[in-house]
């Protein structure tokens, strides 16, 4: 089975981040039959924290410096 997707990065993204590239992983035929319990409740507060904007800042910082280890590589 195939699928086509099209994906472009905004020009919002494009202007902040002129250097960084997109990936995306596609992973097949994983499957987690479990749900433990309180795993709904601590994946909410997960993504509350996330959605934090010091969070956010601190993932900017992040993709920084993989933007530095890369180019030491040669990668633009």
């Amino acid at each position: 089975m195939s699928i086509e997707v099209k994906l472009s990065k905004s020009q919002k993204y494009q202007d902040r981040y002129p250097q960084v590239g997109f990936g995306l992983a596609l992973i097949a035929g994983c499957v987690n039959p479990e749900n433990p319990p309180g795993f709904d409740q601590h994946k909410r507060k997960l993504l509350r924290k996330m959605r934090r904007r010091e969070t956010l800042g601190r993932i900017t910082e992040r993709i920084g410096m993989y933007e530095t280890f890369f180019r030491e590589f040669g990668f633009d």
